[in-house]
Parts: structure tokens; C-alpha cells; sequence
């Protein structure tokens, strides 16, 4: 129940310094956890078989109207709008756990050894790894624990405007470059200088892949980490991330979790809508037609587009599956148990698509289509795993093995 003490909707769970017991999870919350496993393995299907350099040169390119329509729909309704899902509940996780007396010492290390995963991630199998990054901001969140739920909200808004600041700054940098004639010269000269470095890289990326040795394809994916971090600080996606878990741990404390706040949750939904719509529409349209590099008018707009979609997406994307999800039914089941092992799925599906872009030749080979139609073959796949997994045992591999590094002990696998 909604309580005054901000400590909000609990779900049945007991604040322990033990493991949390399976039983006690929401299952809604766990289905809704699978399917921003599936949302984001649907944008990240193309980004494993082609070089981070090309996000900044708008590669892979569409060839033929089912890539366009498929690269289209990736863009419109998939890009920006999952990894804030999962940040939100990643947030939610982070106040269910730091309840109670639960040491913060203990989530401390926990979120830690998230970042390690991902560190170990980057270096075995993918430069787009995005835990790395949430064991690190996880933390900042961690420091905001005793922040009450307004000032989380507040705190939210401004890191979700810290993006469109950004890029106007960067844009009235790029103009007062360009007042001069000869500054204006050398500003395009950098910038396809710039161009040509990045399909350089691009070109050597793929050559290593192909035919370099493990160290050097280990190198490259660290190099493409690299870049592929900076892309997302200026983007605005590693500030949406802290924001979304500030706006998770808020729904947390303030009780709007609680399923008796589902009018709210409706209204939420019907409110965020078309702003969501309208945002994505633009960004659709504005990601086909800015040159990334530019730094002008286009990519402040695109800006905007992308965070107000992402945010507002993300907002619809939750409630309405909350909605969906939270007197169970089929299609929650399944995705709950895909949710309940979300970090051992969200790692499999790096070690499968490895595997096809690696071993079996599909790097810089797979367009639009085939890999949405993988994306969705290795999804299904992973709810049927899944489910046979956790009928056998409580938690998934990675669960458990993180589990035991937090708690020094292994935990009970089965029962």
C-alpha cells in the first residue's frame, strides 16, 4: 500500500540483509523486465555485426524497401525506448534494495560487480555493452538514496534536459566557428577529416574481425567502446539513463507501483501518447536527413526528438504493458520468465550473435531485415530456455554466480 513515509508500494517483500526470495518478485515487473530484454536486443541485433563508427556515418545503409521499412520501424519504435525501460526498473530494483536495513555496503558491491560483468563483456564478446554503465551510474543513484521522491523527480527532469543544453551549446560552439571565413573553412575541413577517419576505422573494424587475431579483435572492441561512449554521453543516453533511475526509484517510494494505481497508470499512458507519437515521428524523419557531424539546427532538433521520444515512449511502453501484465495471462508469463534471468539473457544474446557474426561469417554481411528476423527467432528461443530453466532452477547462471560473489555464499538453486 501507499504509505506517508515515502517508502511506498512493497510488493509483499520483507526488508532483509538475505537474498530475496524468487517467490516474493512481481511478476508484472519481471514480465516487463522481458520485454525490455526483447526491445533491446531488437536494436542491438544490427549493432553487432557492424563497427561502432558507423552510428556517426549512418551505416548500415537501408538497401531496398523491406530494410527501409525495417529500419524505419527499429528507429520509430524500438531506438531510445528500451534501455530507458530497463533503466526505470533498473532504478525500481535499486529502492527495493537499498529498503529496510539492507546494507548499502552490499548493493554498493553488488552494483560493482555489475560493472565487472560488463567490463568481462566488452573484453570476451561486444563493444556495446550497457552494464558496465549501469554499475557506474547505479551508483550515483545509490548516492541519492535518501532523496524524497519529489526531489527525485526534479532531479530526473533536469539530467532528461542536460542533452538538449548540451547540444544547443555544442551548436552555438560550431556557429561562432563558423563566422569567420577562414575558421568556416578549417570547421569543414575538420569535419570531413573527421569523416574520413571514422570509415577508415569503419574499414579496418571489419578487416579485423574478419581475419585479425583474438588480441587485436579484444583491442578493437575496447576502441569501439570508447567511441561508442562518447556517442552516447552526446547523445544523451547516459544521462536518460540516471534519469530514468531516479523517475524508477520515485514510482517505487512514492507507491505508484501499486496495482491500485492503475487509473493512474491509464491516464499516464493517454497523456504520454501523443507526445510520443509526435517526438518519434520527428525523430524518424530527422534521423534520415542530419549528418551527425554537423553540429547545426538539424542535430539540436534531432536531439530533442530522440530524448522527448525515448522518455515519453519509454512512459508508454511501461504503463501500458503495467496494464497488460499485472493480472498475468499468457504473454506475461513467458515474458516474465525471460525477465526473472534478464542478465543471463541479455548476455546469451551477445553469445549467440557473436557466434553468427564472428564464427559463422555474418559480419558486416547481415542488412535490416534478417537482422530483425534474427532478433526475434533468438527472443523466442530465450522464453522457451527460460521457462524450462527456472522450472528446474530458481535463478539464471549469471544470477546466481552474482549473487553468490555479493552475498559469499552460493545460493539455493533449487526448491
Amino acid at each position: 500500500m501507499r504509505t506517508r513515509s515515502g517508502r511506498g508500494y512493497r510488493g509483499g517483500m520483507t526488508d532483509t540483509s538475505a537474498p530475496r526470495d524468487p517467490a516474493a518478485r512481481l511478476a508484472w515487473l519481471d514480465a516487463l523486465r522481458g520485454l525490455a530484454v526483447f526491445g533491446i536486443l531488437v536494436v542491438n541485433a544490427m549493432l553487432f555485426f557492424w563497427p561502432a563508427e558507423g552510428l556517426a556515418l549512418g551505416l548500415p545503409a537501408a538497401d531496398g524497401t523491406l530494410d527501409r521499412a525495417t529500419k524505419a520501424l527499429v528507429t520509430f519504435a524500438f531506438e531510445g525506448k528500451f534501455f530507458t525501460v530497463f533503466s526505470l526498473l533498473f532504478g525500481i530494483g535499486l529502492a527495493m534494495q537499498l529498503g529496510g536495513d539492507r546494507p548499502v555496503a552490499r548493493v554498493v558491491r553488488r552494483l560493482l560487480l555489475l560493472g565487472a560483468i560488463g567490463a568481462l563483456h566488452v573484453t570476451l564478446a561486444w563493444w556495446g555493452d550497457i552494464l558496465l554503465f549501469y554499475g557506474v551510474i547505479g551508483l550515483a543513484t545509490v548516492a541519492t538514496r535518501r532523496w524524497p521522491p519529489r526531489r527525485l523527480l526534479r532531479g530526473a527532469v533536469v539530467m532528461a534536459l542536460l542533452p538538449i543544453l548540451a547540444a544547443g551549446l555544442l551548436a552555438g560552439l560550431a556557429t561562432l566557428a563558423t563566422l569567420d571565413g577562414a575558421e568556416s573553412e578549417a570547421f569543414t575541413q575538420g569535419q570531413e577529416a573527421m569523416r574520413e577517419g571514422y570509415a577508415r576505422d569503419f574499414a579496418a573494424t571489419v578487416e579485423v574481425v574478419r581475419h585479425g587475431s583474438w588480441p587485436e579483435q579484444v583491442a578493437a572492441r575496447w576502441s569501439a567502446y570508447g567511441f561508442a561512449a562518447l556517442g552516447t554521453a552526446l547523445t544523451g543516453m547516459l544521462a536518460l539513463v540516471l534519469a530514468m533511475q531516479w523517475l524508477g526509484m520515485a514510482a517505487w517510494r512514492a507507491g505508484w507501483l501499486d496495482p491500485a494505481s492503475r487509473g493512474s497508470w491509464r491516464r499516464l499512458a493517454l497523456r504520454a501518447l501523443p507526445v510520443a507519437l509526435a517526438a518519434n515521428a520527428a525523430y524518424l524523419v530527422l534521423a534520415e536527413r542530419v549528418d551527425p557531424l554537423a553540429l547545426d539546427v538539424g542535430f539540436v532538433l534531432q536531439t530533442v526528438a530522440f530524448v522527448i521520444g525515448a522518455v515519453a515512449g519509454s512512459l508508454v511502453i511501461a504503463t501500458g504493458a503495467a496494464l497488460a501484465f499485472v493480472d498475468g495471462g499468457p504473454a506475461a508469463r513467458a515474458l516474465a520468465f525471460v525477465g526473472r534471468a534478464a542478465l543471463s539473457n541479455y548476455l546469451l544474446q551477445s553469445l549467440v550473435f557473436t557466434v553468427i557474426a564472428y564464427g559463422l561469417g555474418g559480419y558486416a554481411r547481415i542488412g535490416w531485415a534478417a537482422g530483425l528476423g534474427l532478433a526475434v527467432a533468438a527472443f523466442a528461443l530465450q522464453v522457451a530456455l527460460s521457462r524450462w530453466w527456472l522450472a528446474r532452477w530458481r535463478f539464471g547462471p549469471v544470477e546466481a554466480a552474482w549473487r553468490a560473489a555479493t552475498y559469499g555464499r552460493w545460493p539455493a538453486m533449487r526448491g
